[in-house]
């Protein structure tokens, strides 16, 4: 009757659980039962392995026998114990087992069940990707956010109807507008004026339609009538055939355009004196060649010859006088000219290098430059010793390089500026470093190449002030 029961038991276990169970002799480690999911999934038969008095042992490999073994040698001593090994099946796939060993002192058997982990631990492990992923994601998110939250060019994102979905700090600060205001709302509806050219409106709207990349200097108004001009850049964002909006990245060119209207003005005037004075030389000019002319005739009338001088001495004044106007004039000339150059592209760059590890910055960097400098090509390094070959290889050509000095791996922006201090190499450096310590500030403009240092992000004021625009 007992036997019937325990075999009972056995076959409940047989064909109810799908853990693995064996049951083995303390003595000789000979395995006396099996369950069929170790048959089935493992190839581990009781009948056909019996006659291997040590078959534990010679069915798991190193480390696993290892690991088993301490845990037979734990349970013996009646320590309750876990662990994992790692076991091919009989169709040769690697599996997890998470296994627990209990030793019975009445009948000298070591009882170990098993559960097969493998799913699970593939899952967790997707999971553990997926988690990594989804950082590093979130990570250069907040980043992105970051930059493009602190940065001063304006940027602007709207849905496939073109409506604002997202402002950041810089369009809130020049429009007056808040976020909650401009949501929603066409970028046109809020910062178009009476002013605003009408063509140029046209060529945007154009340029939404087609969802082609355009670029306007465009005349804006802030929530409280106040003028602005922007320089900018529409920028469909799509990928393969899917359609998600338009970015919209502008710089403030408002005291470009006033500094142009200003030198317009100013060079108006010029011409107007220019032309008031030649008309006033030439005809003072004609007085002095009447009276000389008169004079000839006068022969050897003393009295006569003394009114001619008298009356030269008037002419001759106000040619003075004239002379006198027009180098204030040049002077004034001279910066105009200044102010000229402050407002024009420099088309002698040839190229602008970032050295940077970071992409996400270079990536962001390359777009303002892009915009200011459309036609100016720009290389991007994120390691050093690739960006010093490329220099040393073409140290004559007229460019512009921004650095950063943080490199976490391998050489620095300081090995960087030594190395290129020896060069032939004499293109300007401006350092674009997130630090903000002094002493890496006063140490950079030791090096006799470098021009400034800025601090991190690239803004179109600081392009200004060493790119002429």
């Amino acid at each position: 009757m007992f036997d019937t029961i325990i075999n009972d038991i056995f076959n409940c276990i047989n064909n109810n659980i799908n853990n693995f169970v064996w049951c083995i002799n303390a003595e000789n480690f000979e395995l006396i039962y099996s369950n069929n999911a170790s048959s089935s999934i493992l190839g581990i038969n009781t009948n056909q392995e019996n006659s291997d008095s040590n078959f534990l042992l010679n069915y798991f490999q190193e480390p696993s026998k290892k690991i088993l073994l301490k845990s037979i040698d734990e349970a013996y001593q009646n320590i309750k114990s876990k662990t994992e090994i790692r076991i091919i099946d009989k169709d040769g796939i690697k599996r997890t087992i998470d296994l627990q060993v209990i030793f019975n002192d009445k009948t000298n058997v070591y009882f170990i069940m098993g559960s097969d982990m493998t799913e699970l631990k593939h899952n967790l492990d997707n999971l553990e990707i997926k988690n990594q992923n989804l950082e590093k994601a979130i990570h250069i998110s907040r980043k992105f956010s970051d930059i493009i939250t602190k940065t001063s060019n304006v940027i602007i994102l709207t849905d496939s109807n073109a409506n604002i979905t997202w402002v950041n700090d810089a369009f809130i600060n020049i429009t007056e507008y808040s976020l909650e205001e401009s949501l929603g709302k066409k970028t046109g509806n809020l910062i178009y004026g009476s002013e605003t050219n009408v063509e140029t409106i046209n060529i945007l709207h154009e340029g939404i339609q087609k969802k082609e990349i355009t670029r306007v200097e465009i005349l804006n108004y802030s929530k409280n009538g106040r003028k602005f001009w922007l320089d900018l850049r529409l920028e469909p964002l799509e990928e393969k055939e899917d359609f998600y909006g338009f970015m919209i990245i502008a710089i403030d060119i408002t005291k470009r355009k006033n500094d142009e209207i200003q030198i317009k003005e100013k060079n108006d005037k010029i011409k107007e004196f220019s032309f008031v004075t030649s008309h006033d030389l030439r005809h003072e000019f004609a007085k002095i060649m009447t009276l000389l002319n008169a004079s000839k005739s006068a022969e050897n009338n003393l009295e006569e010859l003394k009114n001619y001088l008298q009356q030269l001495e008037s002419p001759v004044n106000k040619i003075n006088s004239i002379i006198s106007k027009i180098n204030s004039n040049i002077n004034l000339d001279e910066s105009i000219k200044k102010q000229e150059e402050a407002v024009k592209v420099n088309d002698e760059i040839s190229e602008i290098c970032l050295v940077d590890d970071d992409q996400l910055t270079n990536i962001i960097h390359k777009k303002i430059i892009t915009i200011f400098l459309p036609n100016t090509p720009v290389k991007i390094f994120d390691d050093i010793e690739p960006a010093l070959s490329y220099l040393k290889r073409y140290p004559y050509n007229n460019r512009i390089i921004f650095l950063d000095l943080n490199f976490p791996k391998g050489r620095s922006g300081w090995d960087f500026l030594d190395d290129y201090q020896k060069s032939e190499a004499n293109s300007p450096i401006i350092v674009l470093s997130s630090s903000i310590n002094n002493e890496d500030k006063n140490k950079s403009k030791k090096y006799k190449k470098v021009l400034e240092y800025f601090y991190k992000p690239l803004t179109a004021e600081n392009l200004h002030k060493y790119i002429k625009h």
